[in-house]
């Protein structure tokens, strides 16, 4: 009876699969996720009082740095189109890292009446009768980490005149607070009189210039945070005409912006819809996405062994309604492991997903990848099986764990001289633990072994660095555009390089560069421009 079960079972398997593959990719349910503004709801509010305060305090300033000759005493009146007041430090470079919560609220009635310049609802007002007045752009997947490792920068949109700055505020609330609470905050003037604010950043972070000094557009200003009145890692940016501080700008030209119409004051103003696959991730827990510190697991993982699980993360931005994501697994020789299709049925300006699967035992040692088709673009991200060498980026945060557990860890490194044990430093976190971190580790540890001795008499298996980068292309094809490569930094000579095919476009090196090795795909090019040199050390 249970040989006939099981026989059952199968054929009714075989019948399943071969209904699937005759109606196309197999479409699989996710084992978790959902939408990330339920968790998050990213909000701010500056209070009335503080408002006039920092009013005062700017016009104070004016007053100042005017009578110093600091500030032009004649405007531009058509001098300013904002660039994007964002971008990832060196080292990051996710395919999205931020979204949109809310715009300015165009409808001064509340609460609960809603319209911002694209005639839609994104934004919010709160029945003490604040109207949202700016743009608030979160960091976007795993905003908490992205602070703590200073990922995301906040940029001057324009040139101008600092004529305004705090600082020292804490900038972990992810509530609004219970009490007054001020933001750290930059406020720029421009050569037109506009005057842009950037809030909400990270204690600590902002430029070392002084009130009155110049910035250029680009340069750096500070890092998100979550300072002030404030429920997560954002910027709030808030722009004025001129200094009366008594008519909003609202960046975003639409049918329904009834503050400058049709103008839009950004050099090239985004859609309202940017559907974009933020980050694919490979965790081994599930991952937890919060408004909180605490709450937040993102539980990385990039080395596995044989019949582990393995969660596979997934996270959007503007997901929409009839979408299609194809997430597929290959193995080391690139022959497909696992592949299926996840279909959306409901829009989300910010959603996660994860999916897990055990690993087969035994699995093919080397670099598998995970890959996502989404929006005709495709991401992915490598892990490690058994004793492969990790492929880590130069500059890198990035953990690694021990295959074994026990009561007692000691993680080991080698050098080229024989292992030794090794403790938390600038370089190592959590060296007596099942988990260490590296912590921009430079490209020179390139071969360099680590390995964890567990209860005192058993090593974990070793695991070896290599420091690779692959061109993606995002920005365009330029070799020494950081932008360009999945690292987030122009590869050096210690870097394996590797150009795969189906890009848009392929890397042309316009400067002298260097690589520790250089592989290309089938049909991938590489052009070196005349009277340049692209030395290949190994």
């Amino acid at each position: 009876m249970n040989y006939l079960r099981k026989l059952y079972s199968l054929v009714l398997f075989i019948v399943i699969s071969l209904v699937s593959m005759s109606q196309g990719i197999l479409t699989k349910e996710p084992g978790g996720g959902g939408n990330y503004r339920s968790n998050a709801a990213i909000a701010d509010e500056i209070t009335p009082a503080q408002r006039t305060a920092i009013i005062s305090m700017l016009k104070n300033n004016e007053t100042s740095l005017r009578s110093q000759g600091l500030l032009p005493q004649r405007f531009n009146p058509a001098a300013t189109l904002f660039e994007w007041p964002l971008k990832q430090a060196l080292g990051s470079n996710d395919r999205g890292y931020y979204g949109i919560s809310n715009y300015i609220d165009q409808n001064l009635s509340y609460p609960n009446l809603l319209l911002d310049y694209n005639c839609g609802n994104r934004t919010y007002d709160q029945a003490s009768g604040y109207n949202h007045k700016g743009t608030d752009i979160f960091t976007w997947p795993f905003s908490w980490q992205k602070m703590q490792r200073n990922g995301v920068e906040i940029i001057a949109a324009a040139p101008g005149v600092i004529i305004g700055k705090s600082d020292g505020n804490f900038d972990q609330n992810c509530t609004f607070c219970s009490s007054a609470c001020d933001w750290n905050a930059l406020y720029v003037m421009h050569a037109d009189g506009s005057i842009a604010w950037y809030g909400h950043m990270k204690s600590g972070s902002l430029t070392t210039k002084l009130v009155g000094n110049t910035v250029t557009a680009g340069e750096y200003l500070g890092v998100v945070g979550s300072s002030g009145n404030s429920t997560g890692p954002h910027l709030h940016f808030e722009v004025y005409t001129n200094s009366t501080y008594t008519q909003l700008v609202d960046p975003w030209a639409g049918n329904c912006n009834s503050m400058n119409g049709l103008t839009s004051w950004w050099a090239s103003q985004e859609p309202y819809y940017v559907p974009t696959l933020n980050k694919v991730m490979t965790h081994g827990a599930a991952p937890a996405t919060a408004n909180c510190p605490v709450g937040e697991q993102a539980n990385e993982k990039v080395n596995f062994t044989s019949g582990q699980t393995i969660y596979f993360g997934s996270y959007y931005r503007d997901q929409q309604n009839g979408q299609q994501a194809v997430h597929t697994v290959y193995r080391p020789d690139n022959s497909v492991y696992s592949s299926w299709a996840q279909n959306f049925t409901t829009y989300y300006s910010a959603s996660w997903w994860y999916y897990f699967i055990t690993l087969p035992n035994p699995a093919p040692d080397g670099t598998w990848r995970y890959e996502i088709l989404y929006n005709t673009k495709k991401t992915t991200q490598r892990f490690a099986m058994n004793t492969a060498a990790i492929g880590v980026c130069n500059g890198s945060i990035t953990p690694l764990f021990s295959n074994l557990s026990g009561a007692s860890y000691q993680w080991q490194e080698d050098n080229g001289g024989g292992f030794t044990n090794i403790s938390d430093n600038s370089l190592y976190e959590g060296t007596g633990t099942s988990r260490i971190q590296l912590k921009q580790i430079p490209s020179v540890y390139y071969g360099y072994q680590y390995r964890c001795l567990v209860n005192g008499n058993s090593y974990s298996n070793s695991i070896s660095l290599k420091f690779e980068t692959y061109w993606t292309g995002y920005k365009n094809n330029r070799w020494d555009e950081p932008a360009n490569w999945s690292c987030g930094n122009i590869p050096d000579a210690n870097t394996d390089v590797i150009v795969e095919s189906g890009a848009t476009s392929y890397p042309e090196v316009n400067v002298n560069a260097f690589c520790r090795t250089l592989t290309t795909a089938t049909g991938a090019t590489v052009t070196v421009k005349p009277g340049v040199n692209l030395t290949i050390v190994k």
